[in-house]
Order: structure tokens, then sequence, then C-alpha cells
């Protein structure tokens, strides 16, 4: 796993790490005491109020800032301090969102390598930011076109731009990134924030470190930009439909060329939800076998379609939201999902849900259904595996259904060191 700028980037309770979100609680006088050892064995130094920056305090010789009020910026106090410390390799700002410019005097910070500033809006790129050579990770909230010379920076290692929830992409006017993105060799973890990936304009275009790539649209799923990026783990396709769309879209056409991918996304941001099944604008096509995470949002395929994907030899995790499968009824199959773990559905519009035999999903471990109003069957023959059935606003028929399988369960496997543990949560 790798831990590398987690610390302060999150919450106090949550650490992330690759595929896996760990929630902990921290008494607050623990957490003053970890803050003060941080401090004193130069961990990290943390500036909350401007008597932070007091000689007394000081913050001369600190290696990583982490900035928790973004208006401390805008003092020049605080200006003069951070920029007498050549010695910080770190600057996080993890304070509350700050809507308006402050500046962030990067011009004194050449050593920098870890720069986290999704907490600040950004109304024009800074341009400051291009003269820190030394940067291996960048994060920013800017909504523009990334500058060309963005590929000055040659050691950067982690790339994230996001966009300010409150602007909203204009269906058919694309942003993408430069073209000079194909010489960042030692990219790692892309997230573009809605932009695309350019076509490549040479043969040796080519990113073969990045592993990971997150919201982009179709455009970025095309054969000459995927199969630049061979040795990609984790796709994330976000995809905001025209209100007269017709035509599919060939997200999953070129999939199969990522012959490493092991986690995929697709989410269709404004679904149409219409009554009827109808062809899915976002037709299914061969997922390389390496998959392992498979979540689907608002596309409205039939469950005929499932087929397609219950066949993978190694998934192990399925996430069903929004409306991400059509219909009222769902079989399960023989030989289906033989190696998956989890099981999530999420606003589904299914009423019958039913298993074939009793050796469908063999080694499912956790089933988690929410805000599914009209399901009124689920199966009742799991497996030994299932260690958790975790029920969240749905139709009284269903959640009967699971507590009756609760109690076949404890039944049959009583004395068990393991029983099956039952959340349900409804306000009825």
């Amino acid at each position: 796993m790798n831990y590398t700028y987690l610390y302060d980037l999150f919450p106090k309770n949550v650490i992330m790490c690759d595929n896996d979100t760990f929630h902990f609680h921290l008494h607050s006088s623990f957490w003053y005491l970890c803050n003060k050892e941080a401090v004193r064995t130069k961990l990290f130094y943390a500036l909350n109020c401007h008597g932070d920056t007091l000689p007394e305090e000081g913050i001369e010789s600190q290696r990583r800032l982490c900035i928790r009020n973004n208006v401390l910026l805008a003092i020049k106090d605080v200006h003069n301090s951070i920029a007498s410390d050549s010695k910080v390799r770190s600057l996080l700002c993890t304070g509350y969102f700050h809507k308006y410019p402050v500046p962030l005097f990067l011009e004194h910070l050449r050593l920098l390598r870890v720069l986290e500033a999704r907490s600040i809006r950004f109304y024009e790129f800074p341009m400051e930011v291009l003269k820190l050579v030394q940067l291996r990770y960048l994060a920013l909230l800017y909504h523009g076109n990334l500058p060309s010379s963005i590929s000055k920076l040659w050691n950067l290692q982690y790339l994230i731009v996001v966009r300010h929830l409150r602007i909203v992409k204009s269906v058919g006017n694309l942003l993408y990134l430069p073209i000079e993105i194909w010489n960042m060799n030692e990219l790692k973890s892309l997230h573009t924030g809605g932009r695309e990936l350019p076509h490549p304009c040479c043969e040796g275009s080519l990113l073969p470190n990045l592993l990971k790539l997150s919201g982009v649209g179709p455009q970025s799923c095309a054969k000459s930009v995927l199969e630049k990026i061979p040795n990609l783990k984790v796709l994330t396709i976000d995809i905001e439909l025209a209100p007269d769309a017709t035509e599919p879209l060939t997200c999953f056409d070129h999939i199969s060329h990522l012959q490493q991918l092991q986690e995929l996304g697709c989410y269709i941001m404004n679904p149409t939800l219409k009554t009827e099944v109808v062809t899915p604008l976002v037709p299914l096509s061969d997922f390389p076998s390496s998959l392992r995470w498979l979540t689907l949002s608002g596309l409205g395929y039939p469950w005929e379609e499932m087929r397609k994907i219950s066949s993978l030899p190694n998934l192990k995790h399925l996430f069903l939201e929004c409306y991400a499968f059509r219909g009222p009824k769902w079989e399960v199959r023989d030989n289906e999902f033989q190696r998956l773990e989890s099981l999530e559905i999420e606003d589904i519009d299914l009423e019958q849900w039913t298993f074939q035999n009793c050796h469908c999903l063999p080694v499912i471990a956790n089933l988690h259904i929410a805000h599914c109003y009209k399901l009124k069957e689920i199966p009742l023959t799991f497996g030994k595996s299932l260690l958790r059935i975790k029920v969240v606003e749905c139709n009284p028929m269903a959640v009967n259904c699971a507590i009756k399988l609760k109690e076949e369960w404890d039944d049959k496997y009583a004395g068990r060191e393991r029983l099956l543990r039952l959340d349900v949560r409804s306000s009825l």
C-alpha cells in the first residue's frame, strides 16, 4: 500500500490507501498530542491561526506545512514567514473551501515537491507553479484550460485538477488537456476534471507509468488514446449527455486494449430516466479479464446484458447505481459471478431478483441494497461465504426477505463462530 502524501490530505478520521478506505476515530486530546509531537519531530507544522507564525512558535526550517485556514494566506506576515522558509517540501491547503483567490507565493518555494490546493478556487492558472520543477504531486481547483507549458513539470507523478461544483460543463463544449501531456512520462495518476485526453500526435507518444486515469469522457476512450496508456489499472469515465442524445457512445469499444485494468467506473452524470427500457447509449463490450472492480451508474442496460459482466473471471466487486440496469426481473444464472465478493445495488427499479439454483454467487460476502423501492423479492439461497446484508430504505417486502434469510441462516448454521449480520435502515 502507498501512504505517500496521505497525512493531512484527508479528515482526521479517514485514511485512504489504494482501493481501501479505513475509518477511525481519535479522541481530541490525542489529536492535540499528535499535532504537538509532529511539530517536535518536524513531521509537519500546521497553521490554524495568525499566532502560529509568531517567533515563539515559528515555522522556520519546517519541511511540511499544513494550512488549515486558507484566509491566512492573504495575511502579509504569514506570507513573509512561509516565504522565508526555503526548506519547505510540502504545502497542504486543507482548510475550508475558499472561493476567492489568495496568494500562494510559490516563487519562494522552489524546492516544493507536494502542493495540495483543492480547497482554493483559482480563476486563472497559477503560472508560478510551472517553475516548481521538483513537484511530484499537484492538486488544484481550476476550471479553464491547462497551459501547454505544464509539461515543464517533468518530475510530476500525480496531477489532480478538479472543477468547482457550481460550474456545469456545457454539453458539446469539450475541454482538452494540452497535447504536451504526452511528454509527461513520469505521470502515475491523472485526474482531468472533465478534460479529455487529446489524441497522440506522433508515434512516440506514450504514458508508460500512468496507472490511474479519472474524470475523462468518451472521447478519451478512443483506440489511439488507450493504446498509449498500456499499463493503466484504474479508469473512471464521466458522461454528460446532450438533451436529445440518441447516438451510441463508444466508451467500451476499446477497453479490451487495457490488459492490466483492474478497476473501471462509468457514470452518466445527467441520466434520462424513462419508464421503458431503451437501447443503451453506451453499448457494453468485452471487458479485460483482469477487471476486479466495476461501477456503473445511469446507463440503463436491460438485465440480459448482465451476461457480458457475469463471466468476468476476476470480478470481485460490482456496484450498480442510479438505473445502471433497467427492468423488473433479474435472474442470476448458474456459474455466473464465480468470484464476486461484494455487490451493491442502489436506486434501481428492480422488482424481482432470483437465482437459477443454489450455486449462484458462491463466494459473495457483502450485499448492500439501497433505495430500491420496487424490490419485492431477493434470493434466499446465498452460499456459506455471506457475512453481511445491508438494506437501506427499500420496499418492506424486500426487508422481510432479508429478515427471513437471516433467520434461516442462523438456524442452518447455528453454532458457527461467524453469524450473518443484518443491517436494516428504514423510515417506515
